[in-house]
């Protein structure tokens, strides 16, 4: 069976389509559309600062005088313990990173290796390593103790509601106790496409159909400063309006007072002023290869099965001025989500260098990377889903956030690439959860730019380019559905 995904063009403008598609594991489609009044925007795709270098495609790049600081502020981080990979003792768990010193040529004494064994560390540790009073429970602030989920029961529900923002990315977690936002949404085109306020108008709509959740949003995270994801940010801020309450804020701890750096370091310093909590989230601040979590990363606690929240990687400010580290693709946030036995993984815009390189840093342990549901790097983007990643990942289903082959930005920047289909699809690392109902013929880019052919999806790979807005239930028995919720 082949099924194309609809695309609604109105006049010369797209207006917004929240397209949920139903599926299920029988096959079964159903949709339900919501249009959103469109927006049009005249101008530029990017709103480029002076001075700021940026790439063939207008996103900011680092170098020269634009440089990133790391913040004063980064918050202290615990050891995180995700439902995957290696299980850190419970001892640990309340002791922050920072009192495991650190060394890039000494490692610890073969008679004292005990703990180093049973925790993967991701840098050497100094031979005068001492836990000291905090071993036996000296140390205090980290929100709670992560449980495995091996035990959740089954019927608890949550949503992840991928929000079509065009060109670029933004979700809402939905748990039964509260709200995450992962990014933002933001960039623009001519053609009409606004994702800041595709993303407000979503978000808006679903605290107005859930009044209970009193517009408050436990924790905001920004994966990188760039427009896709990030831009959405100010429109959450009562000074544009926004009318949450803003819980906490992660972002990956890069501050600077010009462009979307100066975005990012507004963004995240408004909202402490206005009492939200913080952390910056930087690889060189991390010790173990299972993640990092505090209260601001993982806020949530709720009754019977409680959210595990995990960050990974997260700014490189060292390397800012070399290499592929000048773009802020390869300074991402990753974020890991377990409910029970279900699971969740975000990658930012990571590129090749940066999937290299965070594979290396958790090379003791990339099963905590093992997810079912992975949100594709970069939009789909050439090079970026590895085989590699890939295998770490082991995703059951894959989401894409990208802009239509027919709007200026998503032609331009031809997401997503064929390449990167055939490797979510063709061994050796596939995508293991078929397409309910048999294959959907989409549109795909088999080169760089502004060329799109139809292309057959085999497996259960969504993309909010191809049918809108997808929402996706997931229980805590680790059951996946995608299609449409309502106010409970």
């Amino acid at each position: 069976m082949v099924v194309m995904y609809p695309q609604t063009v109105i006049d010369s403008a797209r207006q917004y389509e929240m397209l949920r598609v139903t599926s299920g594991y029988r096959g079964d489609h159903v949709r339900a559309l919501w249009i959103l009044p469109a927006v049009v925007i005249a101008g530029p795709t990017l709103a480029q600062t002076p001075g700021i270098p940026v790439n063939e495609y207008g996103e900011e790049q680092y170098g020269g005088d634009y440089l990133p600081t790391t913040s004063a502020n980064l918050g202290e981080y615990y050891i995180g313990s995700p439902n995957a990979g290696v299980a850190v003792p419970d001892a640990l768990l309340t002791l922050p990173q920072s009192v495991f010193p650190r060394t890039s040529t000494l490692a610890l004494p073969a008679d004292r290796q005990t703990l180093p064994n049973l925790t993967p560390f991701s840098v050497p540790l100094r031979k005068d390593f001492a836990l000291g009073a905090g071993f036996n429970g000296g140390f205090s602030g980290r929100k709670k103790m992560a449980s495995s989920g091996a035990n959740a029961s089954s019927d608890a529900i949550m949503y992840v509601h991928y929000v079509d923002v065009g060109q670029g990315a933004g979700a809402i977690l939905e748990f039964p106790c509260g709200v995450a936002l992962i990014d933002v949404g933001g960039e623009w085109a001519n053609d009409g496409v606004d994702g800041e306020i595709m993303f407000k108008n979503y978000l808006d709509t679903f605290f107005e159909t859930r009044p209970y959740l009193d517009n408050t949003i436990d924790v905001v995270f920004l994966s990188h400063p760039h427009a896709d994801h990030a831009n959405g940010a100010a429109l959450l801020l009562p000074e544009a309006g926004g009318t949450y309450t803003i819980k906490n804020v992660v972002d990956n701890g890069l501050e600077g007072s010009r462009g979307m750096l100066g975005k990012q370091t507004k963004f995240h310093k408004t909202a402490a002023e206005l009492g939200a909590g913080y952390t910056g989230v930087t690889v060189g601040a991390q010790v173990t290869a299972t993640g990092v979590t505090n209260a601001n990363i993982d806020p949530l606690a709720c009754k019977g099965v409680d959210p595990i929240i995990t960050a990974f990687w997260g700014g490189r400010p060292e390397l800012a001025n070399s290499g592929q580290y000048t773009n802020p693709n390869n300074h991402s946030v990753v974020v890991r989500v377990d409910f029970g036995r279900a699971s969740f993984l975000f990658v930012g815009d990571l590129e090749d260098k940066g999937v290299v390189d965070l594979l290396d840093q958790y090379s003791t342990n990339p099963g905590v990377f093992d997810a079912d549901v992975y949100l594709v790097s970069h939009h789909g983007a050439d090079q970026e889903t590895t085989d590699q990643m890939l295998a770490a990942v082991t995703p059951r289903i894959a989401v894409l956030s990208m802009g239509t082959a027919d709007s200026p930005d998503g032609f331009k920047y031809g997401h997503p690439r064929i390449t990167t289909l055939d490797a979510l699809q063709q061994a050796p690392a596939v995508v293991s959860n078929d397409f309910p109902g048999g294959p959907v013929t989409v549109l795909a880019s088999p080169s760089a730019k502004s060329v799109f052919e139809s292309y057959e999806l085999t497996k259960e790979i969504y993309g909010t380019g191809w049918g809108g807005t997808i929402v996706m239930q997931a229980t805590s028995g680790g059951v996946y559905s995608v299609g449409s919720t309502s106010a409970r």
